[in-house]
Formats: C-alpha cells, structure tokens, sequence
C-alpha cells in the first residue's frame, strides 16, 4: 500500500494580520488644493509651520491635505516616531502639482527601518495610493517624503497609514502515525513504508519504497510538514532539515 506523501514549507497554518501602528489624515487642515480637486494655481499657499511631531519644510496647508515644496524650493516631511518593530507596510496618497513643468518623483526614505522602494513616480492632478513594503524596523522609525530636485517638485500628500505585519496560527493536527522514521534531517528523510511524493506547490517530487530514503540537501534549513493519507486518514509529521 502506497502513502501519499506532500512536503510543505510550514508547520504552521498561517494568515498574516495587518494591525495599524500609525495614521495620519490631515482632516484638521482647512487649506485649499488637493482633496477638492485642485492641483495647481493659487491654492495652497499658507504655510504649515508646526503638526505635532512632524518635521515640515516648505509644507503648506491644503484641503484635508498637505502640499509639500515650491516652485523654485524643495520641500520635505517626516513623520513622528512610529512604533514598527519587524516588518509591516507603509500606505500613503500623493498626486504632483498639475504644471506641464513639474517633476513626478517623489523620494521615500526611512531611518529605524529599511523600505521596499526609495521613490515612487507620481500623476499629475490626481491622488494616487501608493504602498511600500517596510522591513528591520526597531520601534523608532522615521519616515520622510521628499521633493526630487529643488525646482518644480511640488507634491500633495494624504492618508499616510503604517500597519505591522503579524501573524497569526493555527496548528496542524498530526494523526499519531509514524510517516517517517526521523524526524531531524540531515540529507536523507527515510520512510516506513512505500510512497510516492508528488508535485505541485511542493518542494520535493519523488517516489520511494519501503526502508527507501529521499535525498532532502538541496532544501534549506528549516521545519517542514510531511502529510499524507494512511488507510483514509490524512496525517502530517513535523521534521527539521539541519
């Protein structure tokens, strides 16, 4: 009798869970460009000098909104210290100013982290939503957004949200049947009895016998699932590739 075998990356059923550590609206600014419909011309024009804990540098008050630079200066922000620690997302709206002349490139950079991009390229006239994978983030991480040159890098920017990326579990019930006869792996998985490993979203395709052995040194180190049907019954066993 044979024994369906699959080899899977994971002891763990998993489902990542995104919870918010930071967001930032700008619904208390009560300027002019951006959230009604307005990129360009003489809107804009009053100057935010302090937002909490926000470090502004030629940012101006806009609708719901902030507009970042001017016409001939470059402007920047950075966010308060957000409390990500491991990896999570950053999500953010920006449009550029609507002149034939403006730059679209907006720089991102982060310290107490390290980001998936450090630039992303803008439309014209309208918000767009952008989103950047965070990675080693250590509790303290800072986030700027900055104009590309010094002339005509004028950008609106909106709904700035930080969420960690978590985890949550759930254990794979193993039946009490031996699948394997060790459980720690150097280079061979040997096996109770015949089976036959098949592919798919699989890391390991092969068919042995009874006593027989898969060779495993091409994987990396880690914990793996081996799960299959005995006699009807599907059952998995935990092994460690040393």
């Amino acid at each position: 009798m044979k024994k369906l075998l699959s080899l899977i990356t994971s002891i763990i059923v998993s489902a990542c869970i995104n919870a918010q550590v930071f967001q930032e609206n700008f619904n208390d600014i009560n300027g002019t460009g951006g959230n009604d419909g307005v990129f360009s011309g003489n809107v804009a024009s009053a100057p935010l000098n302090s937002y909490g804990d926000w470090t502004l540098n030629r940012t101006y008050e806009a609708n719901a909104c902030i507009k970042i630079g001017t016409g001939s200066g470059l402007g920047s922000v950075t966010t308060p210290t957000i409390a990500l620690t491991g990896n999570g997302k950053l999500s953010f709206k920006a449009a550029a100013w609507d002149t034939k002349t403006e730059q679209t490139s907006l720089k991102i950079s982060a310290t107490g982290g390290t980001l998936s991009v450090s630039e992303v390229t803008l439309d014209k006239g309208a918000f767009k939503i952008y989103t950047v994978d965070i990675t080693n983030a250590t509790g303290d991480l800072k986030i700027t957004f900055e104009g590309f040159q010094a002339a005509r890098s004028r950008f609106f920017l909106d709904d700035i949200v930080v969420t960690e990326t978590t985890m949550s579990v759930s254990n794979i019930n193993a039946k009490k049947i031996n699948l394997v006869k060790n459980t720690v792996v150097d280079t061979q998985l040997l096996f109770g009895a015949d089976a036959d490993i098949k592919n798919g979203q699989l890391v390991k395709s092969a068919k042995v016998n009874n006593g027989g052995a898969l060779n495993l040194s091409s994987l990396p180190k880690g914990v793996y699932i081996v799960s299959g049907e005995v006699n009807g019954e599907k059952v998995s066993q935990k092994i460690i590739k040393k």
